[in-house]
C-alpha cells in the first residue's frame, strides 16, 4: 500500500471517529420498529464466509440484493449516506453482499484473494447468496442491481438463476471494457478541451487513448473523469466509514480490498478480465425484465453504449432510464432520483 493511501486512510479514521455529528448519524440510522430489520452476518458459500448486511424498515417489503461494483468496491460500509438517507429502506429491505476480494468477506479470507478467483466464480457466488436470502427472508425472487462491474456479475447471475429474481437493474452499466474505455477517453479529453482546462488536456495527451500501456494512463482517465462528474460536495469521513457499527480497521480493510481485486481482475498490463469483457458474448436473451438506470454524463460506461446494447438486448419487458446530468455514479450523487425510479418502475413487479 502507497504513503499516500495510508495518509488517507489515516485522514479517513480521524475524522470520522472523533467527528461530534456521529451520535446523530446513528440516530437516523437505526431501525427500530416491530417489523424492521437489521442483521449483519456471513453466509456459508462454498465453503467461503461472506458477509452481507441486511436492512429495511418493514420486512414484507420486497427484496433488493445490491452487486457492488470495483471489483472489490464493497458498497455496506457507506450505506447510511446514500442508501438510509435516501429512503431506499422504506421501500425495500436492502442487502449489500460483499463479494469475495471486497470487504469484511476479503477480510475473513485473511485479507487474501484466492489465485483462481474468476469473474464466474463470484456470479455463481451471488447465485447462492440469493438462494440463501430467498429462504432466510421468506421471499421466493429478489430485484437484482448491479452497478459498474457488478453489473458483469449480475447479468451472469440472472441469467443463470431467472427464477430468483423479479427484475434486474443496472446502472454504470460494462458492454464492452475496450469500446467502453475509448469512447470513455475521448469523452473525457472533449470535456476538458470545452473547459479550456490546459492540466486536464496535457494530463490526458501525454497518457495517450486506451488500450493503455500503464496503471498510470487508465488512472489519469478516471481522475479527470471523476473531476468532470458532476458529484455533490463529498464529506470523506461520511463517504466510506459512515454506517454505524464499522470501527476504524474497516477502512483498512476496504482499501486492502479494493486494491487487491483491482490488480486481480484487471492485472498488472492491465490485461485482465475487467478490462476484456463483452457482454454481448453472452448472448442477447433476457428471461426477466430489465431496468438499465443511467447517468447521462457517465464518462467511464458512456450512455452511448448503453442505449446500443439496450437496443440489442431481448427481454419480456425493458426499460431505458436516464438521470440528466449523472455520471458514473448517478446511484449515488442523485440517490433519492434513483430511488424514486425503481419505486415507479421496479417496485410494482416484485409486489
Amino acid at each position: 500500500m502507497t504513503t499516500v493511501l495510508r495518509r488517507l486512510i489515516l485522514v479517513m479514521t480521524l475524522t470520522t471517529y472523533l467527528h461530534p455529528s456521529r451520535a446523530q448519524e446513528t440516530s437516523e440510522f437505526a431501525l427500530t420498529a416491530p417489523a424492521s430489520i437489521d442483521e449483519r452476518l456471513y453466509l456459508d458459500i462454498n465453503g467461503v464466509p461472506q458477509h452481507v448486511m441486511i436492512r429495511g424498515a418493514d420486512r414484507a417489503n420486497p427484496v433488493l440484493l445490491f452487486v457492488h461494483g470495483g471489483p472489490g468496491a464493497a458498497a455496506s460500509l457507506y450505506a447510511w449516506k446514500y442508501f438510509t438517507r435516501a429512503g431506499w429502506e422504506r421501500h425495500f429491505t436492502v442487502v449489500h453482499w460483499d463479494q469475495q476480494g471486497a470487504g469484511k468477506t476479503f477480510a475473513r479470507a485473511g485479507n487474501q484473494i484466492d489465485p483462481s478467483l474468476t469473474l464466474e466464480r463470484i456470479a455463481q457466488d451471488g447465485v447462492l447468496v440469493a438462494e440463501a436470502l430467498a429462504r432466510r427472508l421468506g421471499k421466493p425472487k429478489l430485484v437484482l442491481l448491479g452497478t459498474s462491474w457488478g453489473t458483469a456479475v449480475g447479468v451472469q447471475m440472472v441469467k443463470a438463476r431467472p427464477d430468483l429474481f423479479h427484475a434486474y437493474v443496472g446502472t454504470g452499466h460494462l458492454v464492452n471494457a475496450p469500446e467502453d474505455e475509448a469512447v470513455a477517453y475521448r469523452q473525457v479529453l472533449a470535456k476538458a478541451q470545452r473547459a479550456q482546462n490546459s492540466t486536464a488536456l496535457q494530463d490526458l495527451q501525454r497518457s495517450g487513448a486506451p488500450p493503455y500501456s500503464t496503471a498510470a494512463a487508465f488512472r489519469t482517465q478516471r481522475k479527470w473523469a471523476a473531476f468532470f462528474e458532476r458529484l455533490p460536495a463529498i464529506d470523506i469521513r461520511q463517504e466510506v466509514a459512515s454506517t454505524p457499527g464499522t470501527v476504524p480497521a474497516d477502512l483498512t480493510i476496504w482499501w486492502s480490498g479494493f486494491l487487491a481485486s483491482d490488480v486481480h481482475f484487471r492485472g498488472k498490463e492491465l490485461r485482465g478480465p475487467a478490462m476484456t469483457l463483452d457482454l454481448r458474448t453472452w448472448g442477447r436473451k433476457f428471461a426477466v425484465p430489465v431496468f438499465f438506470i443511467q447517468g447521462t454524463d457517465d464518462d467511464i460506461t458512456p450512455l452511448s453504449q448503453v442505449q446500443q446494447y439496450f437496443q440489442w438486448i431481448e427481454a419480456p419487458r425493458k426499460e431505458l432510464l436516464t438521470i440528466e446530468g449523472a455520471g458514473h455514479n448517478a446511484l449515488l450523487s442523485n440517490a433519492e432520483t434513483f430511488r424514486t425510479l425503481l419505486e415507479a418502475h421496479v417496485e410494482p413487479l416484485a409486489k
